[in-house]
């Protein structure tokens, strides 16, 4: 056997240092396992670890195209770029007094035309200049910001203090159940008795088991004792007083000494017709109770719980 058949054939390995080359440095790296092949990110291809060999791999059309398109990507500007500034806070603070304005005296819609005529009231003004309010944001910032903030406030309010209710259920225009809840306590910030809107909810039905499930949840999300709870105002039906199956049959097992006093007046007029300024100022008048002396007994347990 002649003796170049037994020469080891010689290997070349892959360099480490080649990565810093000018030619390979954007696309050249390792192949995990395997000392003798490179491998090419652009062309996402295996090459043998020869340094001619990638000089020629690097002059190939098809690596030459891949790296135009690459830098094609590189060049476009980030998403960061596009990303406006976070808005001013003393436009936060104009946007959200005109939509608590907006849901206090009038009508959403007529954002989109007030929001345009305050923008012109002064030109010079940034921040009536940057102010962008109509509908959709309007409604948001109502529901998500104010609302719950009102809702929050209203609950450190009332407190431990003990309260009484007045509830009405309705269906609304697109067929749903919907109860409305005012809440009357006495106020240790204002010192005075307080009646005020507290809540609308959405029932699944309209029977007195479900009235009566959805009032006791919406207590206990928001953090009002039961216990606490004096005594209610309803209207007539016989879903809300009727002495078997009804919803003040059910309170009265869970409070025995709970006042509930039939309405000649319903509360859910009240609350679609009236702005929140003027459901804040309503008072119970003795001409909406049965009798004088229901009034009367509400009257005691509201001064007792202001002691």
């Amino acid at each position: 056997m002649p003796k170049d058949s037994k020469k080891k054939k010689y290997s070349q390995k892959y360099k480490k240092e080649w990565e810093a080359e000018k030619a390979f440095k954007e696309w050249l790296t390792s192949v995990p396992g395997q000392n003798s092949l490179a491998f090419c990110k652009c062309c996402k291809s295996e090459l043998k670890a020869h340094k001619k060999d990638l000089e020629s791999h690097a002059n190939t059309q098809k690596h030459l195209k891949k790296m135009a398109e690459l830098g094609s990507v590189a060049q476009t500007p980030q998403i960061t770029q596009f990303v406006r500034q976070t808005i001013d806070d003393r436009r936060k603070i104009a946007e959200l007094k005109v939509a608590a304005f907006i849901a206090e005296h009038c009508s959403v819609a007529t954002v989109d035309h007030l929001g345009e005529l305050i923008k012109s009231l002064d030109g010079k003004s940034e921040t009536l200049k940057e102010l962008k309010l109509h509908r959709t944001k309007c409604m948001s910032l109502i529901v998500n910001v104010i609302s719950p903030c009102l809702l929050q406030d209203l609950m450190d309010d009332v407190g431990d203090s003990y309260y009484s209710l007045i509830i009405d259920d309705t269906t609304t225009i697109d067929t749903k159940k919907v109860m409305g809840i005012m809440i009357r306590y006495c106020s240790k910030k204002k010192r005075k008795v307080v009646t005020t809107f507290y809540r609308l909810v959405e029932l699944e039905a309209g029977d007195a088991q479900t009235i009566y499930d959805a009032f006791k949840q919406v207590l206990e999300e928001d953090g009002l004792k039961l216990h606490k709870l004096i005594g209610i105002g309803v209207d007539g039906a016989s879903v809300m007083v009727g002495s078997r199956n009804s919803f003040a049959t059910r309170l009265t097992k869970d409070i025995p000494n709970a006042v509930i006093m039939p309405l000649r007046q319903v509360l859910m007029p009240l609350l679609t017709s009236c702005s929140r300024a003027r459901i804040q100022s309503l008072t119970l008048q003795p001409r909406i109770y049965d009798s004088r002396d229901t009034r009367l007994v509400f009257q005691q347990h509201e001064a007792s719980s202001c002691l």
